[in-house]
């Protein structure tokens, strides 16, 4: 894992290569897409995925963090696009997801001691 990015972005980007799912309601039905998780921090995920999404979609993506061995599963925005390349960004609405960030964050920044310098 390195990170990166460290100019004025609220949190440092970490460069990972991690498996993901992507899950959505595509009325009638929920749609469920494997993809690969590329750039991580505590707020969101930028995700490759042979998926339609729009725009201010909302989706669930589950991975594990490289962080933890435990699998974590965010409420994410679609915020920008390119492609099958998706910026998401991680929903925090309560106290739950406030606390999934926090760890989040917590267990990258201790990481990032440890991996290779930032960018």
């Amino acid at each position: 894992m390195q990170a990166s990015y460290p100019t004025s972005r609220k949190w440092a980007r970490y460069r990972v290569d991690i498996p993901v799912c992507l899950v959505t309601q595509k009325t009638p039905r929920i749609a469920t897409c494997e993809g690969r998780g590329s750039e991580l921090n505590g707020g969101g995920l930028t995700v490759d995925a042979a998926m339609d999404l729009a725009l201010d979609e909302q989706v669930a993506v589950e991975f594990t963090p490289p962080c933890s061995g435990e699998p974590v599963i965010f409420r994410c925005f679609v915020r920008n696009r390119n492609g099958n390349r998706y910026g998401l960004e991680f929903i925090t609405e309560n106290d739950s997801d406030y606390i999934k960030t926090g760890e989040l964050q917590e267990g990258l920044a201790q990481l990032g001691e440890f991996s290779a310098p930032k960018l």
